[in-house]
């Protein structure tokens, strides 16, 4: 009986009550059909009043049309019963009919007689209530929405693994709807930058960069753009002159799919390069008519525009015509190849979020600049961004009959409606394919599209034959499956959704195959490095083969273990001269990226049941633990979505996850599993190096006076100086100064070095990193070969059943506190604590005269402040996920404090950059031991359980370009600061190190500015020279501090009030 009922419970269908309250719901709103009446146009809000309800209409007509019965299309009423929403449906339709019959009555005020209501009562225009009106349909229409995506997903996730009974556009019948109606811009708040260069008429009429008065930005972006002030982009969408003559508005439906388009977020893989501007409003120019659509240039463009704007008063936007048209601005091939994937990358971002550009050509499409250039000693080709190209100057008014000259296939029905085999009801998308074909044709040639040969013919032929030469063969194949695709939607075997996905997964390989020659980064460099590791290895050999008595038997199947430098000077001796084959081994490429379903299935599915698998484990052992989702493979080419855990006991935790989660790395499920040996460390500098270890130089460990970021510092506790850290920034809590690094700079590290196993995680030799990996069957030598690290999963150490089972002994009591909190230092009780610019171990040997009073002497003259505050080290939970905090906050004394300009190579944040906007994004950082470096922050989030704690947190992991010792995170890194590289964004700081991955661990800045808001009790944090950051309402907040363990977590959290907190500049945070 249970199994007959609907997922809502059982209800009767009202015989087709709703359907008849639905279709008149429909006829109330005929009204908004009628040109805006001739009393209303003296009123200039009455237009887009008019136009946001027509939008609205077509909204609740869309929506009954989703609901509506294929056998009968008017029919909504057994689909909503089906789904338990005929009530809530029922109610909404009555408040909307009603809101509508307001509507009406206002709307018709001031009209002839026969317009009044049938009482005969008269209505006088209101237009603030009309609006209320409109507003309230807006908001119900959306809650129809809400309703039909939540039920949606509910169904979805009950259809999951059921044989794929739903089609890919039932599921996404209800994705996000609540986008915001574009909202109406005041030109005269827009003043235009002038280019440098003089564009084409045709371009300088279409679109121009202006700058919007900071007061009218700041209103127009509340709750539209955490984006900070800068350059706009203003594009003229023109319209059939009749329209402006006649008083009627053109059909807006094309504009307002495109506004709904291009307000969504990026629909391609993390971290991936879309160059799609985001709309923010509009304003109506009927006069010349046309509309002007006002844009949200992406990151790198609007920092590189102010950047000319300030220097030269002018802006440096390039356009793929101009360009072209100049032999001398031919880019690299591996730039056009990285070009070309970003905009074939943008064209199928767009037609993810469901439209065509319509007008694709080389005049659509810019570059802006990457820096400042040097006179007379830089080409412009070197300066322009080719990587990154923005498209624009979208088609927003259909036109019936096409007649522009944008590149279009033989058979495209908009241009041949009579002679086409295809209906004019095709999809555009499919259409356009023609257009990018064309457009990456001429990027691989580098010439205009206007000078390339018809499609058919020799010279089409001669075309394609000279791209293989000058590409290669992927490159031409990209080409060519764009260029057929409307072909194939002829032919029939494959339309429509089903074509457009497979075009955009083999051009997106294929072209991304191309950028691996981009992507490998000092090549030159390694090449270098294993010439001469080669050569010596060489010399090695020849010396040993000679001093080798006769060869011995020995099995060669068994794997050698290297332990020690006698052992394995015996085992080269007694080796068969013979050498044996080497197996190849896989390695990790950062560089390539992972498929976004992979990295949304690790973050929701993957990453969690690991972490549940393993919770015995981590209570029972100290040992750091760190789990990743990479791409390892055997090359580049060969990577797949590989789960890696990088540990100490690789054999128990290997056979504790084949036992717990073996079905998840099956084969079944596109994931691979390897488990190395290695550890994560804090990434602060060893005290005292022994007499093996070769100590890691330091490229930023001078005194500087007023300390810039980066810069060494370290810390007196009473007795001792303690090892040097980074120094991150400057902070202003509540209008007071302070400087900025970590905690873990004051804790006292002789402890972490009393044992082998703390060793490896508390602290890093001060030897060479990339041999610091303990593995029982290989060294790193060759690690890097094709830009890859060589992992292997170690076999060799025993397990049995009893480790397994004695991991999952439920007999053991539940901690309350989490194992490795460290008490903070409450605010203003830091006195004993002094920090130091540089450190003591940065100073010179023999700088003091005198051994027995150096400390005294270097506080006396390097003491930059004492401590004021600091977290501890302790975690905080935010937005499900948790992180390890760790901050400290110091005072400077007046002669030491920072000036603005002293950041010279890291120019000082003024805003943050939200934790979701992390994945991804490319960094800079200047640090204490690195120096100045660059990198970017890996797309997927990552487990890590630090040495001492019983359960992991989150991170986000940076790999940046420095090989070898010099890497961003590495000892005496802590504390740096991160900032986006193309938008200066503050990012987070650097926190820990993985030995085996080489990369960096940070914790977010918009967690930790938030947390030392809460601890320190304060109203607002800001950083110099920008708006408040995080601003905290009066009202107490209850922090979660220490953190509990994973049961513990949970009683405590029922018996907290949180709160909302408001955040700025990209940051909403819920504490």
């Amino acid at each position: 009986m249970e199994a007959l009922l609907p997922a809502g419970g059982f209800q009767l269908p009202f015989q087709r009550r709703l359907s008849r309250l639905y279709n008149d719901t429909k006829k109330s709103s005929d009204f908004v059909q009628a040109p805006v009446p001739r009393e209303k146009q003296q009123d200039p809000d009455a237009p887009g009043l008019h136009r946001k309800l027509r939008i609205q209409k077509d909204r609740l007509v869309g929506w009954g049309l989703a609901w509506s019965d294929p056998a009968a299309a008017a029919e909504i009423d057994e689909s909503l019963s089906r789904a338990g929403l005929s009530e809530v449906v029922a109610s909404i339709m009555s408040t909307i009919k009603d809101i509508l019959a307001e509507a009406e009555q206002l709307w018709l005020s001031g009209a002839a007689a026969g317009s009044a209501d049938k009482k005969g009562k008269r209505v006088s225009w209101d237009r603030a209530r009309f609006e209320d009106l409109v507003n309230d349909f807006t908001a119900s229409v959306d809650t129809l929405y809400d309703l039909s995506r939540t039920r949606g997903a509910a169904v979805r996730r009950l259809a999951k693994g059921g044989g794929g009974l739903y089609k890919a556009e039932g599921q996404r019948a209800f994705e996000p709807t609540r986008l915001q109606t574009p909202q109406v811009i005041d030109p005269t708040q827009l003043t235009e930058i002038l280019p440098a260069r003089d564009l084409p008429a045709s371009v300088a009429a279409q679109r121009a960069v202006v700058l919007m008065s900071k007061t009218a930005y700041a209103a127009m972006a509340t709750g539209r753009t955490h984006a900070p002030w800068g350059p706009l982009l203003l594009e003229y969408a023109h319209f059939d002159a009749i329209y402006a003559t006649t008083g009627i508005m053109p059909p807006t439906a094309r504009f307002e799919r495109l506004s709904a388009a291009l307000q969504q977020d990026s629909q391609r893989a993390p971290g991936a390069w879309s160059g799609l501007p985001r709309l923010l409003g509009y304003f109506e120019d009927v006069g010349n008519a046309r509309f002007g659509l006002v844009y949200r240039f992406p990151a790198p463009f609007d920092a590189a525009i102010l950047t000319s704007y300030k220097k030269g008063a002018a802006h440096e936007v390039s356009t793929l015509r101009a360009m072209l048209a100049d032999k001398g601005m031919e880019p690299p091939l591996e730039a056009k190849f990285r070009l070309a994937y970003n905009l074939a990358n943008t064209v199928f971002d767009m037609h993810a979020r469901g439209v065509a550009h319509g007008r694709l050509t080389e005049d659509n499409v810019s570059f802006c600049n990457l820096g400042a250039t040097t006179e007379g000693s830089v080409a412009v080709n070197a300066v322009v961004d080719v990587r990154r190209p923005l498209l624009s100057s979208f088609e927003v008014f259909a036109d019936e009959d096409k007649t522009d000259d944008a590149a279009h296939h033989p058979l495209d029905p908009r241009y041949a409606p009579d002679s086409s085999p295809l209906a004019k009801s095709t999809d555009e998308r499919v259409l356009e394919l023609y257009a990018l074909a064309v457009l990456l044709l001429s990027v691989g040639l580098w010439t205009s599209m206007d000078t390339l040969p018809p499609r058919e013919g020799i010279a089409w032929e001669t075309a394609m034959a000279r791209l293989r030469v000058r590409c290669g063969g992927l490159y031409a194949k990209a080409v060519h499956a764009c260029w057929e695709a409307v072909d194939r939607e002829v032919q029939g075997e494959v339309r429509g959704e089903a074509l457009l996905a497979q075009v955009q997964m083999r051009v997106s390989r294929f072209l991304e195959t191309c950028c691996i020659l981009d992507g490998v980064s000092g090549l030159e460099e390694r090449l270098a490095e294993d010439i001469e590791d080669e050569a010596a290895d060489h010399v090695q050999s020849a010396v040993a083969v000679q001093k080798a008595p006769p060869p011995q038997s020995v099995d060669s199947a068994e794997p050698l273990v290297s332990g020690g430098h006698e052992e394995t000077t015996s085992q080269i001796q007694s080796a068969p001269p013979k050498p044996a084959a080497k197996e190849p081994k896989a390695k990790l490429y950062t560089q390539v990226p992972l498929p976004a379903e992979a990295i949304e299935q690790w973050n929701t599915i993957l990453m969690p049941q690991i972490n549940q698998a393993l919770r015995h484990f981590y209570r029972k052992h100290p040992e750091s633990v760190e789990i990743s989702l990479e791409s390892i493979g055997l090359t580049p080419q060969q990577t797949e979505p590989t789960v890696l855990v990088v540990c100490s006991s690789v054999g128990k935790v290997r056979a504790i996850l084949q036992k717990r989660v073996g079905a998840l790395f099956d084969g079944s499920t596109g994931f691979a599993l390897k488990v190395c040996r290695g550890h994560v460390l804090r990434s602060r500098r060893r005290p005292v190096a022994t007499e093996e270890e070769e100590v890691v130089e330091a490229v930023n460990p001078k005194y500087q006076e007023r300390p810039g970021h980066g810069a060494s510092i370290g810390a007196w506790i009473g007795d001792r100086h303690l090892p040097p850290v980074s120094f991150g920034g400057v902070v202003m809590v509540d209008g007071t100064t302070y400087g900025m690094t970590v905690h873990h700079m004051l804790d006292d590290p002789d402890r972490d070095f009393s044992g082998q196993e703390t060793q490896r995680s508390a602290a890093l030799p001060s030897r060479s990193l990339s041999d610091s990996v303990e593995d029982d069957e290989e060294d790193d030598e060759g690690a890097e070969e094709e830009d890859g690290y060589e992992l292997s999963d170690t076999e060799s150490e025993a397990y049995s059943d009893t480790d397994i089972t004695s991991e999952y002994d439920d007999s053991e009591d539940e901690d309350e506190e989490e194992p490795g909190d460290i008490p903070g230092i409450e605010p203003g009780c830091g006195d004993g604590y002094m920090v130091t610019q540089p450190a003591l171990d940065d100073v010179e040997e023999g700088f003091y005269p005198c051994a027995e009073t150096e400390d005294e002497d270097h506080l006396d003259t390097f003491s930059l402040g004492p401590v004021y505050a600091s977290s501890g080290i302790r975690r905080r939970r935010d937005n499900g996920l948790v992180h390890e905090v760790d901050w400290a906050l110091f005072s400077f004394t007046p002669d030491r404090l920072p000036a603005a300009a002293a950041a010279a190579v890291l120019p000082p944040p003024t805003v943050l950059a939200p934790s979701a906007a992390l994945p991804g994004k490319r960094v800079r950082c200047v640090a204490r031991t690195s120096g100045a470096q660059r990198g970017e922050i890996l797309p997927a989030l990552c487990s890590v359980k630090m040495y001492g704690r019983a359960s992991p947190s989150h991170a986000y992991q940076v790999a940046s370009g420095g090989s070898g010792v010099q890497a961003m995170g590495i000892p005496g890194d802590s504390g740096a600061w991160l900032v986006g590289a193309d938008d200066g964004a503050l990012c987070g700081h650097v926190l820990a190190w993985s030995v085996r991955k080489r990369v960096a661990y940070i914790c977010p800045m918009d967690v930790l500015l938030l947390d030392i808001a809460q601890t320190l009790g304060a109203g607002e944090v800001r950083l110099p020279g920008g708006q408040p950051v995080v601003v905290l309402e009066e009202e107490p907040v209850q922090v979660l501090t220490p953190v509990l363990g994973l049961h513990g977590l949970e009683r405590e959290l029922k018996g907290l009030s949180m709160r909302e907190m408001a955040v700025k500049h990209g940051i909403e945070v819920r504490s």
